[in-house]
C-alpha cells in the first residue's frame, strides 16, 4: 500500500490498534512520534516502524494520525495542518465550538483532508439507527425525547495516565463523547445548526470525574444522559419520536427496536457484522484512508459535538 503514515502519539490505543490495523490494511511505510521518545522507540522496534521526531512526520507522511491525549488536540492539530495532508484525529476532537471552527477553517484554506475517528459511526446498529431515522421521518414524527445510557467497569490503562489525572480525561470526554456522537450522527443533528443549553449536572467528584449525570436540551430536545465507570448500565440510546420509540445500543451490536402501535419489531443490519472491536478499528481507518467519498468522519461534522461537551463542561 502506497502512502507513508505518521503518528504522533505512541500510547496503549497506538499499541493495540493502530499499528495493527494499518499493517493489515497494507500499509508499510510508517513513522511514530512521542515526546516520550522511550515509549516510540519501544513500538518502533516492536513493529518495525520508523521513529521519527515531529518536523519529519509533518515534511515526509501523506497522512497523519493524532493519537494524543484530548487536550493536546488543537494544539497538535493546528501544528501539523499542512497543504495536501490528510489529519485524523483520534476522538474526541475538541472540546471547544470555537476550536472547532478555527480548525477547520484553517483546513479548508489550505486545502487539507481534516478527519476525526469517532469509530461508532460505522458499528451496524447506529448506521441501521441513522438509516431508519433517515428513511422514515415523516412517519417517525419530531423527536421528542432523549435517554442515553452507559456504563461499564473501567479497565482501560492510558500510558500517561490522563484518564485520572487531567481535567479532560474523565467519563464525559472519553465515554461521553462517543455516546452524545451517536445521538447527533444518528439523528442527523451532526449536520444542522443547533443550540445547547445546560439544565443540571452532577459529577461524582471534580475533573476528571468518573460518574456523571446531566439533563440538557438541543433546540427544544430534552436529553437525559448518564455516565458511569463503575456500574453497568444499559448501554443503549433511546430515541423517542411522536409516533414510535427507538433503542440503539451503543455498542456494537447490530440490532435496533422499533416500538410504534404498541408493537415492538427487532430490525438487523442487512450487511455482516463486525464482531471484534480491532475488526471496526481496522474499517474505520480503511474508510477514511481508501474511500476519497467517504464523509462521515469530515471534522466539519463534529462542530456540534464540540459545542455540547464544551456547555456540559462548563457547568
Amino acid at each position: 500500500m502506497a502512502g507513508t503514515i505518521g503518528i504522533v502519539g505512541a500510547g496503549s490505543i497506538v499499541e493495540r490498534y493502530y499499528l495493527h490495523a494499518l499493517r493489515q490494511l497494507g500499509y508499510a511505510d510508517i513513522l511514530i512520534y512521542d515526546k516520550i521518545e522511550v515509549r516510540s522507540k519501544e513500538l518502533a522496534q516492536q513493529f518495525g516502524v520508523r521513529q521519527a521526531d515531529i518536523a519529519t512526520i509533518q515534511q515526509a507522511a501523506d497522512t497523519i494520525i493524532i493519537a494524543t491525549p484530548p487536550h493536546t488536540h488543537f494544539d497538535l492539530v493546528n501544528q501539523l495542518l499542512a497543504c495536501n495532508k490528510t489529519i485524523i484525529c483520534e476522538k474526541p476532537f475538541v472540546l471547544s465550538q470555537e476550536h472547532a471552527l478555527l480548525l477547520n477553517t484553517k483546513a479548508q484554506q489550505i486545502d487539507a483532508n481534516l478527519l476525526v475517528a469517532h469509530i461508532r459511526r460505522i458499528f451496524p446498529g447506529i448506521q441501521l439507527a441513522q438509516q431508519y431515522i433517515e428513511q422514515h421521518q415523516q412517519e417517525l414524527g419530531k423527536l421528542q425525547r432523549v435517554l442515553l445510557n452507559e456504563g461499564a467497569r473501567f479497565n482501560y490503562k492510558s500510558q500517561s495516565g490522563y484518564v485520572r489525572n487531567h481535567p479532560m480525561g474523565g467519563v464525559l470526554a472519553d465515554t461521553g463523547s462517543h455516546v452524545l456522537d451517536c445521538l447527533l450522527y444518528a439523528t442527523g443533528l451532526d449536520l444542522q445548526p443547533i443550540s445547547c443549553t445546560l439544565q443540571s449536572v452532577e459529577h461524582n467528584q471534580p475533573e476528571p470525574s468518573h460518574e456523571v449525570t446531566c439533563a440538557f436540551q438541543i433546540n427544544d430536545i430534552p436529553v437525559q444522559l448518564r455516565l458511569s465507570r463503575y456500574q453497568a448500565l444499559s448501554n443503549k440510546m433511546t430515541l423517542q419520536y411522536e409516533h414510535a420509540t427507538i433503542d440503539v445500543p451503543l455498542g456494537i451490536k447490530p440490532n435496533i427496536r422499533v416500538i410504534a402501535n404498541q408493537t415492538s419489531t427487532i430490525h438487523s443490519a442487512a450487511t455482516s457484522c463486525l464482531t471484534y472491536f480491532s475488526q471496526a478499528f481496522r474499517e474505520e481507518l480503511r474508510l477514511m484512508l481508501q474511500q476519497p467519498d467517504e464523509h462521515r468522519f469530515d471534522a466539519k461534522r463534529f462542530l456540534n459535538l464540540s459545542a455540547v461537551l464544551e456547555t456540559l463542561y462548563k457547568a
